[in-house]
């Protein structure tokens, strides 16, 4: 059915075919309205004049002329200032638009969110995506409400809102766009049913950045209503409850997540600077904290040393939870301090149990703790908390990196080549997954594949030295020479488990225990690996390998948390 739309102090019902002002119905020529339902179905784009003709006359050759006059004539009737002219081009309409559709809201169930696409040359593509994740956030707090998580968009690349939607099995998409010049915000957004591709709702927003705030909780709260007509009193507050009323630092945190998730030196150095300005603009920024912590989780052993790193994301974590101790983020990351640098299951376990108590649907929380029980050796329960995690999220690409790594130390290798593969066939420019690509060739016996997967992962990005170990090991089995040692001298921090697995792989017994040991003086994040990975089972014979996991205090298995229902 045809929508309806509300602008300035208008409505206009484009299935009666009628344009009312304050309840009173105004006279307009039949083409002069179908003119102003092309330029409000456009939604604030521009309509070039072609293409007005076209729509409004399609059986008919007109003059530009015929055009002209049902433009004049909307502006009698709406005012000048409403419809825009470009200059040799065509008209846009320029006022906040809002549409109605005659959808029934109680069939729309499931959402995506797409990034809004970024229409200025001032910031990059994380603004948009950052908005994205907001919405997505919030809308997410909604009971009979399921939204596809920011991954799940991004992993399909640029496609329309409608292929989109049919793609990730939803009922509507959001889509829009934004553009920012100096000071000035303008989003325009739009709800679209991905059953009939006609738009549901739709409205363009034209603010000073300081007010994307504003922005962001008119759009929630406008979708919400579109979607569904029964929202709890707590509901509606989580749809406009904002971590910090700073736009600045707001912007920083968006920035400085986007460049964490890259994993590369540069990407990481970013990163920080921008999470850490974040707080200084406003130090009671909980999700800023978090961020922090996050982003030195990642650091660990690759930029910065794993006990400085830990130190430093506790800390990040703690200032977090002493704002607002209801933030999931923050658990999971005092969990992974827990694990990676006391070595203390039972702990870990504890505050897992507090983030899923929180959100039993956030799939990072179940992700890493699925991880953690990896570690622990407890491979089952394990396996169940990641596949549980993809359910939640079953479009993650991150969950391969946790996924396929415990299939590699449960030794059953061909899954976890199947798991790393695909990924790699998603998104090949990600040093990370060739260098697990590689681990499990090698443990399957293939050093050639193994090899040719770290020289990939390097030529891919070089900047941290993991995979140099990797290559090293692999090599020195193959009976190949190499400088790997030499290379290695060129980064500021090299991990003592990394350099073992170089010595590993040459058979030289005495230096790789003496680095193993050292990675344990270190409190290295990899010393949590000694149980189970297999490249070290070569070693398991040796008495001096018992005495090194009593140095590490191997934990004892993890018990899951209770279940907690979720939606897939």
């Amino acid at each position: 059915m045809a929508a309806s739309f509300e602008f300035a102090q208008f409505r206009v019902d484009a299935g009666r075919r009628a344009l009312t002002r304050g309840g009173s119905e105004i006279a307009l020529s039949r083409k002069a309205f179908d003119t102003l339902v092309v330029l409000l179905e456009e939604g604030g784009r521009l309509v070039p004049k072609d293409v007005l003709i076209q729509r409004v006359w399609p059986d008919s050759f007109v003059e530009e002329n015929s055009l002209n006059q049902s433009i004049s004539a909307l502006r009698k009737v709406l005012g000048p200032k409403l419809i825009e002219t470009v200059s040799g081009r065509g008209y846009r309409f320029v006022a906040p638009i809002v549409v109605h559709a005659a959808e029934s809201r109680e069939t729309l169930r499931t959402l995506a969110v797409l990034p809004l696409r970024n229409l200025g040359a001032e910031e990059g593509d994380w603004l948009g995506i950052g908005i994205a994740d907001t919405l997505i956030t919030r809308l997410s707090n909604i009971h009979d409400l399921i939204v596809r998580p920011t991954s799940a968009v991004l992993r399909l690349g640029d496609r329309d809102a409608v292929e989109t939607g049919r793609a990730l099995s939803v009922d509507a998409v959001l889509e829009g766009s934004i553009r920012k010049a100096g000071d000035r915000l303008r989003a325009t957004v739009q709800l679209v049913s991905v059953a009939t591709g006609a738009p549901i709702w739709a409205r363009t927003f034209d603010e000073r950045f300081t007010e994307i705030f504003a922005v962001e909780d008119a759009i929630s709260e406008r979708v919400a209503e579109a979607l569904t007509s029964r929202l709890s009193g707590e509901e509606r507050s989580q749809l406009t409850r904002r971590t910090t009323e700073n736009s600045e630092a707001y912007r920083l945190y968006l920035n400085g997540r986007w460049y964490a998730e890259r994993l590369t030196r540069a990407s990481l150095t970013k990163a920080l600077e921008s999470l850490q300005q974040a707080v200084d603009l406003d130090p009671h920024y909980a999700l800023g904290y978090a961020g922090l912590a996050y982003h030195f989780l990642q650091c660990a052993d690759l930029t910065v040393p794993s006990l400085e790193a830990m130190n430093r994301a506790e800390e990040a974590a703690q200032r977090a939870l002493a704002i607002d101790d209801s933030l999931v983020d923050a658990h999971v990351a005092i969990a992974s301090v827990r694990t990676f640098r006391d070595w203390d299951a039972p702990a870990s376990a504890r505050e897992f149990e507090r983030a899923l108590a929180i959100d039993p649907r956030s799939s990072s929380a179940r992700q890493l703790y699925g991880w953690c029980l990896t570690l622990a050796g407890d491979f089952d329960p394990a396996l169940r908390e990641l596949r549980e995690a993809v359910e939640i999220d079953p479009f993650a690409s991150s969950h391969a990196l946790y996924l396929a790594p415990t299939l590699y130390f449960a030794r059953r290798y061909d899954e976890a080549l199947a798991e790393t593969r695909a990924l790699i066939a998603r998104d090949p420019n990600f040093w990370l997954t060739h260098v697990i690509a590689g681990r499990t060739l090698e443990a399957m016996g293939d050093l050639a594949g193994a090899i040719a997967c770290y020289e990939e992962s390097r030529r891919v990005d070089d900047s941290v030295p993991e995979s140099l170990g990797d290559l090293g090991r692999a090599l020195g089995r193959a009976g190949r020479s190499h400088s790997i040692l030499d290379e290695l001298r060129r980064y500021d921090h090299v991990p003592a488990f990394v350099e073992a697995n170089v010595h590993l792989g040459h058979g030289d017994r005495d230096r790789t225990f003496e680095l193993l040991n050292a990675a344990i003086d270190e409190r290295s994040w990899y010393v949590t690996w000694y149980r189970i990975d297999p490249h070290l089972d070569e070693l398991r014979g040796d008495a001096r390998f018992a005495q090194l996991l009593q140095r590490a205090g191997v934990p004892p298995a993890l018990t899951p948390p209770a279940r907690a229902p979720h939606r897939s």
